[in-house]
């Protein structure tokens, strides 16, 4: 998948929530560091008398934490700090053994006791730009130019458009079952160019 912006993440946890519950200013999102397999999290102390939610993103999934106000504070000296001890410099271990969502460079802080939901996360709605264009001899041309190979010829654009989302959609399905796209697809959306 890539890495997730946190403005996506929030919006798709309130989304499979069904309200707006978290915001930029109540939340944390962080991707997975695949090479130490950490999620690395900064929280600053003066708020840690404050509800806090965090994503923690990986690959096609999305891990929801709620931490009720001042759980971190009683725990505070068991992290470590930085910025002049000014922020909890948390590291959640995402290796499956004893130490999973446990913080690695403090006192091994269980942060699982907050997970609240987990998800698979992906792209959910992909939308494909369809494009027509008259050749000389008069055949229409239909294109969906981010999917490679999805180019057609029609008798009208109509014909064209109508072609190349069903090529288009073939072509998303065989992706789908050689698992290059993800099953978990839930919308795909055309639009004229």
């Amino acid at each position: 998948m890539g890495k997730i912006t946190k403005s996506d993440a929030i919006r798709e946890a309130n989304r499979r929530l069904g309200n707006d519950l978290l915001k930029g200013s109540n939340t944390t999102a962080v991707n997975l560091n695949s090479e130490t397999l950490l999620w690395w999290i900064n929280i600053n102390r003066t708020k840690l008398g404050q509800e806090r939610y965090v994503l923690l993103a990986h690959d096609c999934s999305l891990i929801l934490l709620r931490i009720p106000p001042n759980q971190l504070k009683l725990h505070e000296s068991e992290f470590k700090t930085i910025h002049d001890g000014r922020q909890l410099n948390i590291a959640i271990s995402a290796r499956r053994d004893k130490l999973y969502m446990r913080d690695k460079i403090g006192t091994g802080y269980d942060f699982s006791q907050h997970v609240i939901d987990r998800w698979t996360w992906q792209d959910i709605t992909m939308t494909f730009t369809v494009e027509t264009e008259q050749e000389v001899d008069g055949r229409w041309i239909g294109a969906v130019p981010q999917i490679p190979g999805a180019l057609v010829y029609g008798t009208t654009p109509q014909d064209a458009i109508a072609k190349v989302k069903a090529l288009a959609l073939r072509i998303i399905a065989d992706r789908i079952e050689h698992g290059e796209v993800a099953p978990e697809l839930l919308e795909v959306t055309f639009k004229a160019a």
